[in-house]
């Protein structure tokens, strides 16, 4: 089972977003109380588009608590930490 399923068997509502060109889209049209973020993306860097998130998009910071984690990979990511 993965987070998606976890989530969605637990009751919750899900947007699963594989880039971060669809979690932009995603973040301008609605609202979360969670983000889980992943640091490797294949259109960017996720650190990057949490400092984003920190600064441009205030609002969100505000009300949105945000997880982010590494990439299936071996061993600890750097820009992760």
């Amino acid at each position: 089972m993965d987070l998606d399923e976890a989530f969605e068997s637990a009751g919750f509502a899900n947007t699963l977003c594989s880039t971060l060109s669809e979690a932009r889209g995603a973040l301008s049209k609605n609202s979360f109380d969670l983000i889980i973020l992943d640091v490797l993306l294949p259109d960017g860097d996720g650190t990057e588009f949490l400092k984003e998130i920190r600064t441009s998009l205030s609002d969100i910071r505000h009300s949105c608590n945000v997880a982010v984690v590494g990439g299936g990979g071996e061993g600890p990511d750097p820009r992760a930490q």
